[in-house]
């Protein structure tokens, strides 16, 4: 059998494989909290999922604020460029996505 060992974290590599990783997802946190930002109060929260090629993956709970993203993409965009500068992410389309729930029978 393979030796599964914990992982010494004093070895840790910002720049390894690991640390892109954690760059990417501190990347995402914040546009996810930057998109929420720019939506109303009472909308569901949304989470950024992907961010490929100029465009941006945004999973939404439900139909409706998916709707709602779709409809506001351009907004979220000039939003996103004039926070955090085009050069920083450069977006640009929004896919929406909505996230269901498995139920069981």
């Amino acid at each position: 059998m393979k030796d599964k060992s914990i992982i010494n974290l004093s070895k840790y590599d910002p720049r390894g494989d690991l640390g892109v990783l954690f760059e990417k997802a501190r990347e995402y946190n914040a546009l996810s909290v930057l998109i929420n930002g720019l939506l109303s109060e009472n909308q569901q929260p949304v989470q950024v999922c992907s961010f490929k090629n100029g465009t941006l993956t945004i999973g939404a709970k439900n139909q409706s604020t998916a709707f709602l993203l779709n409809q506001k993409s351009m907004d979220i965009l000039d939003g996103i460029h004039q926070q955090t500068g085009k050069r920083k992410f450069d977006i640009r389309k929004i896919k929406v996505i909505v996230s269901v729930k498995k139920s069981s029978f």
